[in-house]
């Protein structure tokens, strides 16, 4: 599965290539037969079709979510047990990561601290971006893992689906590291959701007395 901007969100503004992603889409699929190919379950438990798409074309079959991946209008987002192409689409992740496509490349010339990111958040929100900070502290969720510098009112939301997807977070401990992600307001502040390990662009462990 793949996670797109929001364009039609009913309580967020349109986000950051939300709309190129939507036009991207339509270039590909209008006016076109297209096969939908369900995984090992069909509907996620909001009743969303959970689904591949394929284009056929006389030089072979096209995968969408792939091709907006690979163009940096979407991010790769495992839902367990599907998991059939998840290999795949994250290939392609890598390689609009290394061309710096879509996202990739506007993220790439702005980093942030956690606290600019909280001070500028109502500006910020819906944006994409390279967060770098200093993991002070690690809390785990069902199904997630909450990466914190103290003070900033900063979360890094790291989806470890399938679990494990993201090796030994708790390593992570006292490392400077940065990460590429689209800022998100929430309840508790900030958040930059990340649910591909391509999105870590790098990682300085802690200096060991």
């Amino acid at each position: 599965m793949i996670d797109t901007p929001e364009l039609h969100h009913p309580k967020r503004e349109v986000e950051e290539f939300g709309l190129e992603a939507a036009l991207a889409n339509r270039d590909l699929v209008l006016g076109r037969r297209v096969r939908l190919e369900t995984d090992v379950q069909a509907r996620d438990r909001f009743g969303r079709l959970l689904a591949i798409v394929w284009i056929d074309r006389p030089n072979g079959p096209l995968m969408v979510n792939e091709r907006l991946v690979a163009e940096g209008f979407a991010l790769p987002f495992t839902l367990p047990p599907n998991v059939r192409y998840a290999e795949r689409i994250h290939a392609a992740l890598l390689r609009a990561r290394d061309r710096g496509k879509g996202f990739w490349g506007v993220a790439y010339g702005r980093l942030f601290s956690p606290k600019q990111v909280w001070a500028d958040l109502p500006l910020l929100a819906g944006s994409f971006l390279t967060l770098e900070m200093r993991v002070d502290g690690i809390r785990r969720s069902k199904s997630s893992w909450r990466l914190f510098e103290k003070g900033s009112h900063t979360d890094l939301v790291l989806y470890d689906e399938p679990p494990g997807l993201f090796g030994p977070v708790q390593k992570l401990q006292g490392a400077r590291i940065r990460v590429l992600g689209k800022v998100q307001a929430s309840y508790r502040g900030a958040e930059i959701h990340v649910s591909d390990p391509a999105q870590i662009l790098s990682v300085i462990p802690p200096v060991r007395p």
